[in-house]
């Protein structure tokens, strides 16, 4: 999911089907979504994953860096 407000992008619940897994499926959506962000203005793009997510070789391989921590609070509706 690619969600744009201003010049800001964010990149979330990337998911590959297992058959499609190591074959850079996963490298090809991510540079798409990121080029897209791009071409509609985005200067600041983020991606939020867990520390210890398995892609994270991945995601440094095309540029992303550690920028922070961030605390979040999960309510659900009852």
């Amino acid at each position: 999911e690619l969600f744009e407000s201003g010049s800001t992008a964010k990149l979330e619940d990337l998911c590959v089907r297992p058959e499609f897994r190591h074959r850079k499926a996963a490298s090809a959506l991510l540079r798409t979504l990121a080029l897209t962000a791009l071409d509609d203005g985005c200067k600041n793009l983020t991606l939020t994953a867990d520390e210890n997510d398995t892609p994270r070789e991945l995601y440094q391989a095309l540029g992303f860096h550690k920028a922070g921590d961030f605390w979040a609070i999960t309510w659900t509706l009852s």
